[in-house]
């Protein structure tokens, strides 16, 4: 079904979003983590803003903001909007 790794990412990501969408909390976290074992995953922003922000829904905000962190240092897109997301995180710790 994946000939590449990226797709298999890409699919695991958007399943995330569709479990959370299902409020399946229990199964996004897993399939967030599948895509972090991957070796491209690891330091992939998007994967990393994907779990952080499933363990922020979890209410998990220190784990949260270390993988939010991460996507940041990575060069996610959209840094700013993150910025703000990890400081209402803190925030709230």
């Amino acid at each position: 079904m994946y000939n590449t790794p990226m797709k298999k990412i890409t699919a695991l990501i958007c399943f995330c979003f569709l479990a959370l969408q299902n409020k399946n909390l229990g199964y996004a976290p897993q399939l967030s983590a599948d895509t972090l074992a991957d070796i491209k995953g690891s330091t992939n922003p998007a994967c990393l803003d994907t779990y952080g922000y499933i363990l922020s829904r979890l209410g998990r905000l220190p784990e949260a903001t270390k993988y939010l962190e991460n996507a940041v240092d990575n060069g996610v897109d959209f840094t700013d909007q993150l910025i703000k997301k990890i400081q209402g995180l803190k925030n709230k710790q």
